[in-house]
């Protein structure tokens, strides 16, 4: 296939020449995402490995019984590749999570929902390698804070009420208030939620994100 500088590139697995046709139409449409290889069989789909994909969207019905060893497979050929995999069915979605799969996709659904699927997968991936980079900064920001702050900072993200925390640190409820806004406002947060992850991220609750 032709080179490109798509931010995604996408490998097609599927015996059916016409399904490859209708999903590489499909995803080439979206400006973020291309099809760089298309296979009809796993075997060839791990030869396909040169292609360097980042989602592999490959037909259920190819998984078979070996599903698990499939995908290990496709995993040792192509490290890092995000799999989608195309089912018929409750059971055929329970097989391909069980072999392994990242995601699963009714086939009734592809048309329009696979760059969906796509995207939902290579986002995911950007974050994962983002992770490292964010906690580190997590913990940087939740340790230059005080004492007192870091622990208004645990209590609110382990769902402590305003009330609880004063009386924990037998201090007036305004001052929690002014706490958890000075907290907020050195850490970068935008909401509660933003706390509870940074909290996390920073080993206060023992919940890494």
């Amino acid at each position: 296939m032709a080179t490109t500088t798509a931010e995604i590139r996408v490998l097609v697995v599927d015996p059916r020449a016409l399904v490859r046709r209708g999903l590489r139409l499909v995803v080439n449409r979206e400006q973020r995402m291309a099809v760089v290889a298309e296979a009809g069989t796993l075997d060839d789909a791990v030869a396909a490995a040169d292609a360097h994909p980042d989602v592999a969207v490959l037909d259920g019905d190819l998984l078979g019984r070996s599903g698990a060893s499939a995908v290990a497979a496709m995993r040792a050929a192509v490290p890092g590749v995000r799999l989608l995999v195309l089912t018929g069915g409750a059971a055929s979605e329970r097989q391909a999570l069980r072999a392994g799969a990242d995601a699963v996709l009714p086939k009734r659904r592809a048309s329009e929902d696979v760059t969906g699927a796509i995207r939902a997968l290579s986002d995911a991936e950007t974050r994962a390698a983002e992770r490292p980079h964010r906690v580190r900064g997590a913990v940087a920001a939740v340790a230059a804070l005080g004492p007192a702050d870091r622990e208004v900072l645990r209590l609110v993200a382990l769902g402590h009420s305003t009330a609880a925390i004063a009386r924990h640190l037998g201090c007036a409820a305004a001052e929690v208030d002014r706490r958890r806004r000075a907290v907020t406002a050195a850490v970068g947060a935008a909401s509660r939620a933003d706390l509870v992850r940074l909290a996390g991220e920073a080993g206060l609750t023992g919940q890494g994100a």
